[in-house]
């Protein structure tokens, strides 16, 4: 176990130009007395809330931190002759290349010396599409070129042009283009000052050699493939898209100790740097490797060095802060049985292996991101990313992803819908929402009880859809055993088939079901069903709900309805062939604003329908049944 509960502020160092005239010698840059160049303009600890992890010997900076430019194209008009090429948002590739095709040309001498590109400079396409919007590539002075207004000038300063153009075409960069562009009619924005705030991993600058030179290899090795395998070219993109993720989380090589270290870099840049501790990279509490097959003992697991599979277990006490607050790497297995577990940056338990929460209190704050992050690693035999949650509190997100990676929640109490979609075996849960949600489609199995408390807020289901195979059309489908209570708050959902496709024991307390575009928003084959001080909202013409006998379930259905109930939209009893089923709709209360429909298959509708107490039927059909 590795426990690290440093937490340093840094303070921003500054160098001051006083000289008379003193000309820095890097691509140019020319500082005149009053020149204040500050690399580490906030504030803000340099290390804080950082993307991801990466091994103990890279630093984190802002792009601003490692150029010494950013700056905005020629605007002046480009015609097919002229001097010199001029390089449009058309001739960066979505690979990091310059395309040198469809080129355009400018005679402007003024142009020409203000924008001609240099070896190394890296072009930035500030707009276009959402989906290329940040396209970057490097220039190796394949021929005199400079450049138009939609694109951005990047000069790195001591570090590798190459690795930051490995950094600024890998999938982080691609995410981090998604979540910062600014959308317009058909065309998305990224200005030069959202750029300066990009967040690049620096290795030692050694590493960073070897990283590009691996690039290549990998890379020249998929064209090769790409030239003679066409239909290959998915798998392609997305082999391309895992080397460069790998290259920037410092798995793609090795880590060598007698590199440099990048904070060295960062002195050369401002002599009066002074570095922050690493502390702020690490997880609170560390259980396990960063890299298992690492032979560095400090990143990976070595034989007669240290164990082979750590194990941690947690039985109580407060822990707050960290990277994450727990982290479960490589090769390790953790339980946690109680405790209480705040996060402000990432995740509060991050697993990559084998790991169990049986209890405790978890909380997110801050610009923590996840209460539970549980990553697989494709089946790797020590990063298998499998989780069991069978008790405690979660309040926050529950993230789940990478090939392999699985969850089963047996039992707690979370925040997010999302928990069930990984019910396991006879699961006994309760959500209890802290704002509106969003959830996938899901399913409850015989021998599970879920308690659904909206409390107050909308929780809309999404696709995609559940259901049995070939039919999976339902927002939701609760299984015959199982015991469902949905209370207090609302239910949405754009499904246009079934919303609620239930044979279960199922309680409505309190809510609103709003699926206006559902043929049934609530469709009864199975169960007990109470529907108490509940509004259902259907469609024109559609069903608020039915009662319906389903030939293989001879339990019966029962539906039961009372107190202030509002059924806007169509009830139909209905049967299969040769059903047997017992079916019971009692009706003690509320107002019945559609009409009943009683199916042809029903021939004893007054043996099914029992009216008691004081309800109020605005629709057609119900005459006959009204006390």
């Amino acid at each position: 176990m590795n426990v690290n509960m440093l937490h340093i502020n840094f303070q921003p160092k500054q160098l001051w130009i006083a000289d008379e005239k003193l000309k820095c010698l890097i691509h140019g840059l020319e500082l005149r007395r009053g020149f204040f160049l500050s690399f580490f303009p906030s504030d803000t600890p340099h290390y804080e809330n950082v993307p991801f992890e990466v091994p103990e010997s890279w630093v984190w900076c802002r792009l601003d931190d490692i150029v010494c430019e950013l700056k905005y194209g020629t605007s002046e008009k480009s015609s097919s002759v002229g001097k010199i090429a001029v390089l449009r948002m058309g001739n960066i590739t979505n690979v990091g290349t310059i395309d040198y095709s469809n080129l355009v040309y400018s005679s402007n001498d003024e142009d020409i010396e203000q924008y001609s590109l240099e070896k190394n400079d890296l072009l930035f396409n500030r707009t276009n599409s959402s989906e290329w919007v940040g396209k970057t590539a490097i220039y190796k002075e394949e021929q005199p070129a400079i450049y138009a207004g939609y694109l951005i000038r990047i000069k790195p300063l001591l570090i590798s042009p190459d690795y930051l153009n490995t950094v600024m075409n890998s999938g982080y960069y691609r995410d981090w283009c998604y979540d910062v562009k600014t959308d317009a009619v058909n065309q998305s924005n990224i200005n030069a000052q959202k750029l300066s705030q990009l967040m690049i991993p620096i290795p030692p600058l050694k590493e960073q050699e070897r990283i590009v030179a691996e690039m290549d290899k990998w890379i020249s090795l998929i064209d090769i493939v790409k030239n003679g395998k066409g239909d290959l070219l998915t798998v392609i993109k997305q082999a391309k898209s895992k080397i460069l993720d790998l290259a920037i989380h410092g798995k793609l090589v090795p880590q060598d100790p007698n590199d440099e270290p990048p904070i060295e870099l960062l002195k050369r840049i401002n002599p009066d740097f002074t570095p922050c501790d690493n502390g702020h990279y690490s997880s609170m509490i560390a259980n396990g490797y960063y890299d298992y097959t690492n032979t560095n003992p400090r990143n990976g697991y070595v034989s007669g060095t240290n164990h082979q599979n750590p194990s941690l277990i947690i039985n109580g006490g407060t822990f707050a802060g960290g990277l994450n607050t727990i982290k479960n790497d490589d090769g390790a297995q953790l339980v946690i049985n109680d405790g209480t577990f705040t996060n402000m940056s990432q995740a509060t338990v991050q697993n990559h292996h084998v790991a169990e929460i049986k209890g405790g209190t978890f909380n997110t704050t801050g610009s923590a991101q996840y209460v539970v992050d549980n990553e697989g690693h494709n089946g790797a035999a020590n990063d298998l990313g499998q989780m069991t949650i069978s008790g405690g509190t979660l309040n926050g997100k529950i993230y789940v992803v990478g090939a392999g990676a699985s969850l089963a929640v047996t039992g707690g109490t979370f925040s997010d819908p999302s928990a069930l979609l990984y019910l396991s075996g006879d699961a006994n849960v309760k959500i209890r929402l802290n704002g509106d949600a969003t959830c996938n489609g899901f399913k409850t199995q015989s021998g599970q009880s879920v308690e659904l408390d909206l409390n107050n807020h909308v929780l809309t289901l999404a696709k995609p859809t559940v259901g049995s195979a070939g039919t999976e059309t339902n927002s939701c489908q609760l299984l015959k055993g199982s015991t469902v209570t949905m209370k207090n708050g609302t239910l949405a959902s754009d499904n246009d088939k079934i919303m609620i496709q239930n044979y279960c024991n199922l309680t409505l307390d309190a809510m609103t079901v709003k699926g206006l575009n559902a043929l049934y928003v609530l469709s009864n084959n199975c169960g007990n069903i109470l529907i108490s001080n509940t509004t259902i909202n259907a469609g024109t013409g559609a069903y608020a709900f039915d009662v319906c006998g389903y030939s293989t379930y001879t339990d019966g259905v029962k539906v039961t309805v009372k107190g202030t109930s509002i059924i806007n939209g169509n009830v139909e009893l209905s049967k299969s062939t040769g059903n047997t089923e017992p079916m019971e709709l009692n009706i003690e209360g509320g107002t019945f604003n559609g009409n009943l429909v009683v199916d042809s298959s029903i021939t004893n509708a007054s043996s099914i329908i029992n009216v008691t107490g004081t309800p109020s039927f605005k629709g057609t059909g119900w005459d006959s049944y009204k006390k």
